[in-house]
């Protein structure tokens, strides 16, 4: 919907335009979101990892308890798959060239939950 509003307005001409300032404040919306991001994503990954920590020490007793029932084992696993999954996303990102600057380093000591 924006790339199309953007798409009619450039077609305009001049003075159907409504001038300099419909860019100024676009272009102070796009700083305001990209400064945030960059404040506040190394900020959750932080968060991520400390749930990482979190569940892994939970599933590791939980693995230890020989009450343990088929569902509540079955329920491990999937826990350990979704944590694994968002581990190797993490860590291919803060491996990648591109991206490296914005991840932690702490994401790259991280190893999978077993």
């Amino acid at each position: 919907m924006l790339a199309a509003g953007l798409a009619w307005w450039a077609f305009l001409s001049w003075e159907e335009k409504a001038g300099p300032g419909i860019t100024t404040v676009l272009g102070a919306i796009v700083t305001f979101i990209i400064v945030i991001v960059l404040i506040f994503h190394p900020i959750a990954t932080m968060a991520e990892i400390e749930q990482f920590n979190s569940v892994k020490e939970t599933l590791e007793s939980a693995r230890l308890n020989d009450q343990i029932s088929e569902f509540e084992l079955a329920t491990i696993q999937q826990k350990v798959i979704d944590q694994n999954k968002w581990l190797a996303n993490a860590q291919y990102w803060a491996k990648h060239p591109l991206t490296n600057w914005f991840w932690p380093e702490e994401i790259l000591k991280l190893n999978r939950i077993k």
